[in-house]
């Protein structure tokens, strides 16, 4: 019996030593998970919130944990909006994220400029010059359509008559999108041109397109200095001097 009691005694010193060494080495290894920094969401952010250093902290995870598309810093973050709701402790991936006005957004709202608009206006080869325009691009538009002049009679009665009339509408648009591209392509033809707009030019635009043509003039991107208001009628093409 005592010999019995021995060996248990000796099998247990063992077991327990053997416990010891497999704790030993589980912890050894733990410690050499390689862990990689990347930036989490310290709160909780609403969908189309611009992202803030208070909004953004950093944290240690295993390597394996860290999503492919995650940040390491804030620096890349800040400034940025959230496309959806993130989560408080959350990894900040990039395709959770937009940068509003840039032409990479994947998304035509979030590319127009706060407090302007978006508004096509429908051209073709001649109107649109023909595959010449590009998403960045910078236009004048020319509005046609028909006014009316008066005129005074030989007996001195007033006679009003329509008159074809050309004018500059509006100066320095940029270009958001050519048809449905809003960045550079190899698209050879167009309809449409999607124009950054304030309100009231959006109007413009609109009420214009409705009642005559519009016809974009491509700027050169150093040109940025404003023209005087051009206007030309009918009859500014058959008496050049009557503008003088």
């Amino acid at each position: 019996m005592k010999k019995i009691k021995i060996l248990a005694l000796f099998l247990a010193l063992i077991t327990a030593g053997v416990l010891l060494w497999y704790l030993s080495q589980d912890k050894a290894e733990a410690v050499e998970v390689p862990k990689s920094i990347v930036a989490v969401a310290a709160c909780d952010i609403a969908e189309n919130t611009v992202i803030t250093s208070d909004m953004i902290t950093t944290s240690y995870m295993p390597a394996e944990l860290v999503l492919s598309q995650a940040y390491a810093s804030a620096a890349n973050i800040i400034g940025k909006t959230a496309r959806s709701p993130i989560v408080a402790g959350e990894q900040i991936v990039s395709a959770r994220l937009v940068e509003v006005g840039s032409s990479n957004s994947g998304s035509l709202a979030y590319t127009v400029t706060p407090g302007m608009r978006a508004i096509t206006i429908g051209v073709n080869d001649t109107t649109g010059l023909k595959c010449m325009i590009h998403p960045g691009d910078i236009v004048d538009i020319i509005a046609h359509y028909q006014a009316e002049e008066t005129t005074v009679t030989a007996d001195g009665e007033k006679e009003t008559q329509p008159v074809p009339e050309a004018r500059i509408l509006l100066q320095q648009m940029l270009v958001l999108a050519v048809d449905q591209v809003m960045q550079e392509s190899g698209e050879a033809a167009y309809t449409t041109l999607t124009l950054e707009a304030t309100p009231e030019q959006a109007v413009l635009l609109s009420l214009s397109e409705t009642v005559g043509m519009l016809r974009a003039v491509l700027r050169s991107p150093l040109d940025t200095e404003a023209v005087p208001d051009s206007r030309v009628t009918i009859m500014d093409l058959t008496d050049p001097d009557a503008k003088d």
